[in-house]
């Protein structure tokens, strides 16, 4: 039979994308995350991704293998960990984040928005 069992937090994702090549310095400008793990490079005019739009059972792992700090932008008037709205989460390099969802039932930093594990 086809079962699960786990004692901890369990994270489905929705496949990888290896070696994302980080693009603009904005939230407008930013490359879109697609997958549920990705590695992503930066350069020196290129710095930032942008996570879809909040939706129920999200999870996003992050890799950041590039030379620069990365930007990762929630979607338009969306959330980060309670940061300001639209507001970066800076990823140093060589790190990690993973990113889920938390609620989606009021629009403000505190029940809405990506959330760090």
């Amino acid at each position: 039979a086809n079962t699960a069992t786990t004692t901890g937090l369990l994270l489905a994702t929705e496949g990888a994308s290896l070696d994302l090549a980080a693009d603009g310095t904005d939230q407008a400008g930013a490359i879109a995350i697609t997958k549920g793990i990705t590695t992503v490079i930066t350069d020196t005019s290129k710095t930032g991704v942008v996570l879809p739009v909040i939706s129920k059972l999200k999870v996003f792992t992050i890799y950041n293998k590039g030379t620069l700090a990365l930007n990762i932008y929630p979607a338009v008037d969306d959330y980060i960990n309670g940061y300001a709205q639209d507001a970066p989460y800076v990823l140093a390099v060589g790190a990690k984040v993973t990113l889920y969802t938390k609620a989606i039932s009021a629009p403000d930093s505190e029940n809405y928005g990506w959330n760090i594990l």
